[in-house]
């Protein structure tokens, strides 16, 4: 995943570079075939990270979790298009922006935990902040009505 979101990033800021250098304009054909290659580098890390978002939720949340990872992507995918609107201001902006983006997405991804030859949890894990109690298994909740009582 890092890999495909640093060809994105590296393609649009090359992009960028053409532009610095006032080539833009003569230089169609590159800047489509950049552009490009950055779509394929970031449409190939959406598909890996759609796999890897399964590996990370156990079981008895992986569908909610993957789920809810979809939604954020697709807004995501709404909201990329109108970015087209700040070639107004700039007609590289919008390769700065996704350019950045796709360089923190990557380095961000370096900080998830590796999943490979470990096999998916099928629990959630025992946290103190969710009410589980570590040691006897009983739910906070549990305590708290026997005090009562």
């Amino acid at each position: 995943m890092f890999g495909y979101n640093l060809i994105g990033s590296l393609a649009m800021l090359s992009v960028i570079i053409v532009h610095l250098s006032g080539q833009m304009e003569s230089q169609e054909i590159l800047i489509t075939v950049l552009a490009l290659v950055g779509k394929m580098g970031i449409s190939s890390a959406w598909a890996v990270a759609y796999l890897y978002t399964a590996e990370l939720f156990p079981t008895v949340v992986r569908s909610i979790g993957c789920g809810a990872a979809s939604i954020a992507g697709r807004i995501g995918g709404v909201v990329a298009p109108q970015f087209v609107y700040l070639a107004k201001v700039t007609p590289v902006l919008p390769f700065i922006l996704f350019s950045s983006l796709g360089l923190a997405a990557a380095f961000t991804g370096l900080l998830l935990p590796e999943t490979r030859s470990k096999g998916l949890s099928d629990a959630l894990p025992e946290w103190s902040w969710c009410g589980r109690n570590r040691t006897t298994g009983d739910d906070d909740r549990d305590d708290i009505t026997r005090h009562q009582g």
